[in-house]
């Protein structure tokens, strides 16, 4: 389905599959903002501040992310 991303980590890094054109936000827990854009490809990667969880949100969807 084209409403569909995967979210995953390499590290503290976290890479989102299938985003592409779309909006794409990172919050930590606390529901804090830590990156807001539009995906220019199809794999948007981005480096967690420090180990958690970690909240991402694609055109409304959202999933948690563990960052170890």
């Amino acid at each position: 389905e084209a409403n569909n991303f995967f979210a995953y980590t390499e590290g503290r890094t976290v890479v989102l599959k299938g985003a592409q054109g779309r909006m794409v936000d990172f919050y930590d827990m606390t529901g804090r903002i830590l990156s807001h854009q539009v995906a220019a490809e199809d794999n948007v990667r981005f480096t967690a501040p420090a180990a958690g969880v970690y909240m991402v949100r694609v055109d409304g969807k959202t999933t948690r992310v563990v960052v170890k």
